[in-house]
């Protein structure tokens, strides 16, 4: 933004030494300077609210950064640790979600951006220690959320408004990846597998 702090317009010539100078001189410079103090102060306010930190997180507000280059740039995780009642995966928790599974459950898939935003989040489902498998997981969508799925043989009974997979392990995860671009009117789903130790 153009910054409305103006200097050019202070008379720096003023006072002339060993002259009778006019007060009006004195009390124009300083309505100037007095301006570019109240135009710096909404400057400097305008910067502290809007502009990005490096010492804290920084809300973009649905903004896009363009033709910006990513270096060691890391996407979102949260642990969402055992779980044993039915409750939402919300977008608002990041690209990558790990889930311990007590019991059946349904997870909603939530909270996505609204249409036109390309966004995806992948879950990783285990077992809880100390549940014995198979435990089923389905997904559903919230609002209208209908379903979109590759072909894998591992979704069970897959229809338009809900997918279920069957959970066996507690330390061999199967992990999904759920994506849309109209704000989880469709979602789409892949099973990218079961992943065991080397």
């Amino acid at each position: 933004m153009a910054s409305n702090i103006v200097s050019t317009t202070i008379d720096a010539e003023y006072p002339v030494a060993g002259v009778d100078n006019d007060s009006q001189g004195f009390r124009d410079n300083f309505q100037i300077i007095k301006d570019n103090f109240a135009a710096a102060e909404e400057e400097i306010s305008d910067l502290q609210e809007n502009a990005a930190r490096k010492d804290e997180d920084s809300n973009f507000a649905g903004n896009k950064i363009i033709d910006a280059e990513l270096d060691q740039a890391t996407e979102a995780f949260t642990a969402v640790g055992t779980v044993n009642t039915n409750q939402n995966m919300s977008f608002l928790n990041g690209h990558y979600q790990s889930v311990l599974a007590a019991q059946e459950l349904t997870l909603t898939l939530a909270d996505w951006p609204v249409s036109g935003k390309y966004a995806r989040m992948a879950a990783q489902l285990e077992l809880a220690d100390g549940v014995a498998g198979p435990v089923t997981i389905t997904f559903v969508g919230e609002g209208n959320g209908n379903f979109k799925h590759d072909q894998s043989s591992l979704w069970l009974n897959p229809s338009p408004t809900s997918l279920s997979v069957s959970v066996t392990s507690n330390d061999e995860p199967i992990i999904l990846e759920f994506w849309t671009t109209d704000g989880g009117d469709f979602i789409y789903a892949r099973h990218l597998g079961q992943f065991t130790i080397a």
